[in-house]
């Protein structure tokens, strides 16, 4: 979601500081005096037409009396420097295909007015982005802005909210940091899109411990009066979603060889990682790295004894072994309930083992009976700090024999994302649901 005001008005300034948001001040002659201000606080500044003309005009008027100068008078009465105008409003919500074509020279996007209707994640008019005007203009928004917050959220859009001399936002703004959207001023989510659309995925390769790949992006396209590339800086992220099937520990997650930071969780028994990654035509590399865990593995699975009252059956023996990575600690234990005929040995080890179970019938009748035989690694795992293990048990015949062990990872460190082990490549911030990130 992005704030706009609008004709070089002050409001929603107090509002948006106080959620903790930044959003976009746009002025036509002249620049007002708390602009450099705002511009420190982290606000966006934009263009509104130099006479904010609402009637179709020449493309040299558009160009040299409008355009040129509103830029000349913004980047000389404050602290931004021109590079970084990216962003108009057509005055009125007034424009022609004639008038889209000559701003697309000099700004990466242009927003209009009298919409009332979400913008689309990818837009199909850059240079006429759909907008929500403010309560005082016809045709009006909805009573409620609140409610434009909601559909954001829920179809996963962009809703841009317009306003004057007033912030009658019905408390949009300060609703909008309890829910799952990004909030961020216009020009940060143009350059966010068009750095997401021009993303370059390559050598991608995945195992069971490793996931690593390279990425770019495609160059800006220029205009004949402008370098858009130039508007561009480290800070200008995108967020890569990593799925990564399992759910083994992380071991680490680099950029470019060096340890970089993510955030992770894991949802339906795979790990997701979300890395906020700069982004530009230098190729770059992320490797993630996980560790194999332990897992209880035993040959046969289940064991049948017979014997003569008055005689014992021969012991057998089962075999266990570590299924999985790491050092694997377990203690074996018969059950006792009396009377207690079933016994094994020995009962606690670390690594592979052959474990002997015997019967004694001394107490037992006639018939089919059924006991059980536990193997844990229950408490004597050795998984690495912050995991946890428990047995997955099964009932066979004459035993409860457990053949694994399930792991409950925890989240990692703040940090963050692609899909990779044999997962699916995907975006996340912005316009795509996970948790509080970027929707806009």
């Amino acid at each position: 979601m992005s704030v706009w005001v609008d004709d070089g008005n002050s409001s929603c300034f107090t509002e948006l500081q106080n959620a903790g948001f930044e959003g976009t001040y746009v002025t036509n002659d002249p620049v007002p005096s708390f602009y450099p201000q705002y511009y420190g606080a982290g606000m966006e500044l934009g263009c509104h037409l130099f006479y904010h003309t609402c009637d179709a005009v020449t493309e040299y008027y558009l160009r040299y009396t409008q355009i040129e100068p509103n830029i000349a008078e913004i980047c000389g009465g404050t602290p931004e420097p021109c590079p970084d105008l990216v962003s108009l409003v057509w005055p009125c919500g007034f424009t022609t295909i004639e008038e889209e074509a000559v701003s697309s020279n000099y700004y990466l996007a242009a927003r209009g007015y009298n919409f009332n209707l979400l913008e689309e994640t990818t837009p199909t008019d850059w240079q006429n982005l759909k907008s929500f005007n403010s309560h005082e203009h016809t045709p009006y928004p909805p009573s409620d802005l609140k409610t434009v917050v909601d559909m954001a959220v829920q179809q996963g859009k962009w809703a841009n909210l317009v306003f004057h001399t007033s912030c009658n936002d019905d408390g949009a703004i300060a609703y909008s940091a309890t829910k799952d959207i990004w909030v961020a001023p216009a020009d940060t989510v143009i350059k966010y899109i068009l750095q997401r659309q021009g993303f370059v995925l390559n050598s991608y390769q995945s195992d069971s411990s490793t996931t690593t790949f390279s990425y770019s992006r495609l160059g800006i396209p220029m205009s004949p009066f402008r370098d858009f590339e130039t508007a561009f800086t480290p800070a200008d992220t995108v967020t890569l979603q990593i799925n990564i099937n399992g759910s083994n520990p992380l071991a680490s997650v680099t950029l470019n060889g060096t340890s970089y930071p993510y955030k992770s969780s894991v949802e339906g028994g795979n790990t997701i990682v979300l890395m906020d990654v700069p982004i530009d035509k230098t190729v770059r590399t992320v490797t993630i790295s996980s560790t194999a865990v332990p897992s209880i593995a035993l040959t046969p699975a289940d064991l049948n004894f017979s014997a003569s009252v008055g005689t014992n059956p021969a012991s057998q023996t089962i075999s266990l072994s570590n299924g999985g990575g790491g050092t694997l600690s377990w203690t074996a234990t018969a059950d006792s309930t009396s009377p207690a005929w079933l016994s094994v040995s020995p009962g606690i080890g670390a690594g592979d083992a052959t474990l002997s179970v015997s019967v004694n019938t001394s107490s037992l009748a006639a018939g089919n009976l059924y006991q059980g035989n536990h193997d844990s690694g229950d408490g004597g795992c050795k998984f690495p700090p912050g995991s946890e293990c428990d047995a997955d048990c099964k009932l066979h015949r004459f035993g409860f024999l457990c053949d694994g062990l399930r792991r409950r990872a925890v989240h990692g460190p703040l940090g963050g994302g692609i899909s990779g082990g044999y997962g699916l490549f995907g975006w996340l911030k912005g316009f795509d649901h996970f948790s509080h990130q970027r929707h806009t």
